[in-house]
């Protein structure tokens, strides 16, 4: 933004609308959660101002959060969707797109060629490989596209436990684990549940089968280097956070960016499917959680893992004044035994 001081009139436009509906890709993405709510920054603890302003130490809290960033940091600025409407390399030199068809331009740079699990793979790197794109006027000679070398393999298709790839290069995202764990804001469809079995937070399976991971080297940038404490995580643990502390333990990883709400319902799915009857307390414990989507799940957990006895005395304790439809039936499938669970 600029400024142009005159003394012209002008005929003032209307003001702005603010159009960012629901979206938290901003709030959520901050490594060091420098937005405690919409349109409000704290400043303090804000990598832009911390690399570039400060004039201190950094607080010890904030250093593994700023990773490699040595000058700033846009990861909010990157991550808005109405990015996806910046034209030129003057005002969109690396912006996010949505609409970006990574996969199609790595393939006809020469980088790869899109598996039948329709995910880059490249000769020298695998499928475990990130994209990203560079907006620019400079004149580059092209590379040849990338050939495809999946030949007769299948390993991709035949390991998918929702059959998401009904044919090769073609994904049914509606029933890809990862989008329903990760994108999708409402309850899994039921069919799907039993198939999640302890994934809460995404599948790889079909790029972890990928044969042409031979080649994958680990990575060597810090901020892709997994946690100890996310090795294994405790579901009765994970079960049990609020907002606060669902946000303090995932600060800096991308699981932040589902929300609570979204994961908590995957943790409850896979307590469901654990087959401990021990862990039913952790989802009996979110029968009265604020989130319908919460609730249900908790409900489903409970279906799964206890019998009608118990379920009917739970119905009677926390499920009789339900006013949400969704949790309602939840309810009424757990006590009569719905063939889903």
């Amino acid at each position: 933004l600029g400024a142009i001081y005159t003394s012209a009139d002008f005929e003032p436009d209307a003001p702005g609308r603010d159009h960012c509906g629901s979206c938290r890709a901003c709030l959520d993405i901050c490594p060091t959660d420098a937005f405690p709510a919409p349109y409000r920054l704290d400043a303090r603890r804000c990598i832009s101002y911390l690399t570039i302003e400060h004039a201190g130490p950094i607080a010890d809290e904030f250093r593994t959060a700023i990773g490699n960033r040595v000058f700033g940091c846009d990861d909010c600025l990157a991550v808005c969707p109405w990015n996806k409407f910046a034209r030129t390399a003057a005002d969109a030199r690396l912006a996010a797109r949505a609409d970006l068809e990574a996969p199609a331009l790595a393939e006809a740079a020469g980088i790869g060629w899109q598996g039948k699990h329709t995910v880059l793979i490249s000769r020298e790197a695998g499928n475990w490989l990130l994209l990203g794109a560079i907006y620019t006027s400079a004149a580059f000679e092209p590379d040849p596209p990338g050939e495809d070398r999946c030949g007769s393999c299948r390993a991709c298709l035949d390991i998918c436990p929702t059959d998401a790839l009904p044919a090769p290069y073609r994904l049914d995202a509606r029933r890809c684990l990862s989008y329903l764990t990760i994108e999708h804001p409402g309850p899994i469809p039921a069919e799907y549940r039993a198939a999640m079995g302890n994934r809460v937070f995404g599948c790889d399976d079909c790029l972890a089968v990928c044969p042409w991971n031979k080649f994958a080297r680990v990575a060597a940038e810090s901020r892709l280097a997994a946690r100890d404490d996310l090795a294994a995580p405790d579901l009765e643990t994970l079960a049990a956070l609020d907002e606060p502390s669902f946000r303090s333990f995932f600060a800096g990883t991308p699981v932040k960016r589902t929300g609570r709400d979204r994961f908590l319902r995957n943790v409850l799915i896979a307590l469901g499917n654990s087959g401990e009857p021990r862990l039913a307390g952790a989802a009996v414990a979110r029968l009265d959680d604020a989130s319908p989507l919460v609730r249900g799940m908790a409900v489903w957990a409970c279906g799964r893992l206890l019998d009608g006895a118990a379920i009917g005395d739970l119905h009677r304790r926390h499920g009789m004044g339900e006013a949400d439809a969704h949790v309602a039936e939840e309810w009424r499938a757990a006590l009569a035994g719905s063939p889903h669970r």
